[in-house]
């Protein structure tokens, strides 16, 4: 393969951008407000290993520091002048050099595409007083008529439900959300208990992490975007039929922004726009509106890009592994869209390099 390096303001539509390694930034605040805090606004930080799979940079605050948090790429900003490592072509078959580092100390828990097995536990009514640190308490959910129905068809247990569901990728990350907010909500949580009898998680948002990562299986971000998500949409009106077509990491995006006058409008250009016109169109239209500081709205970067051909009778093998590693991104498919694939090849060179270690 033979590489050149061309300019993307002459490309079609860009996949997701990540940047090197290194990169120094400055954090602008978590999008999801049930996070526990450990930065704050204006910290300058370090980007560490990169996530595909969650869209998650690990972060220092210093140069080959220990990471402090994961956050993504939303909740930070660059300098106009700082190198930036893109993934995207100019059309279907071109992929760039990506800046994404092999998994190493310190990173966080992921899912491996197999969900593991829960827990052992029961659940049993609740008995007494449930231990329950102080926190903010969170809006109500607003439960929609899907979410009700899984619940219901799990004879009303929520945390069957949530199983249930996270094993059926048909069904949606909208309406695992909110199962998932359903059961942080109400503490469900700890109804859970081990062989003995003792009550596996606490309440409140730590038990509910702990729940989220060791009975179910899932990254903690992961889910506290799926809830977010569908505790904002939710809240607007939306349901499943409303955000078809419309992958997650797109919603995340509009969290800072969406409101009950610009819904309609922002899900049309959702589904209209690649995850890369749309994620520079929302983060423009916060800086205009003075929302955020800093938006690196540009779409013009230099990337290296690759050319290749493959047999006939090996392309339909690689476009059907491109197209479940989009899935796996929250991303359009590659063979829906072509902009996306540097982003889905990305991710099955970075999950195999990891594999290696």
């Amino acid at each position: 393969m033979k590489a050149k390096t061309n300019t993307a303001a002459k490309s079609a539509p860009l996949a997701p951008d990540i940047y090197p390694m290194g990169t120094v930034v400055q954090f602008t605040g978590y999008t999801d407000p049930s996070v526990k805090p450990k930065l704050k606004p204006g910290d300058t930080l370090h980007l560490g290993t990169y996530y595909p799979e969650d869209a998650l940079y690990d972060v220092s605050k210093k140069a080959g520091g220990k990471p402090v948090d994961s956050i993504t790429a939303g909740e930070f900003t660059v300098d106009d002048d700082t190198p930036e490592l893109l993934i995207g072509g100019e059309a279907a078959g071109e992929v760039a050099t990506p800046a994404v580092a092999k998994k190493g100390k310190g990173k966080p828990t992921k899912t491996k595409g197999t969900t593991p097995a829960p827990s052992k536990a029961v659940v049993a009514p609740k008995k007494g007083k449930v231990k329950k640190s102080k926190e903010e308490a969170l809006e109500p959910v607003t439960v929609v008529a899907s979410v009700k129905a899984a619940i219901k068809a799990a004879g009303n247990d929520a945390i069957a439900a949530a199983m249930t569901v996270m094993n059926d990728a048909d069904t949606g990350y909208f309406r695992l959300g909110g199962i998932l907010a359903v059961i942080q909500e109400k503490d469900l949580h700890t109804d859970l208990k081990d062989e003995e009898g003792a009550q596996l998680f606490d309440g409140g948002n730590k038990g509910f992490a702990k729940f989220v990562e060791r009975h179910m299986g899932m990254q903690l971000r992961k889910a506290q975007y799926w809830t977010t998500i569908y505790r904002k949409f939710s809240s607007l009106g939306a349901d499943e039929k409303k955000l078809a077509g419309i992958g997650w990491s797109k919603l995340k995006e509009t969290l800072a922004y969406i409101d009950e006058d610009n819904l309609d409008e922002v899900l049309k250009l959702a589904k209209a726009e690649s995850y890369a016109e749309f994620k520079a169109t929302i983060r423009k239209r916060l800086v205009d509106s003075g929302k955020k500081r800093h938006g690196n709205t540009g779409n013009s970067h230099e990337m290296t890009s690759y050319r290749f051909s493959v047999h006939n009778d090996q392309a339909s093998v690689l476009s059907a592994a491109l197209d479940r590693a989009a899935d796996t991104l929250g991303i359009t498919k590659p063979s829906e869209d072509a902009s996306t694939t540097g982003a889905a090849l990305m991710h099955i060179v970075s999950e195999w390099a990891s594999l290696q270690d």
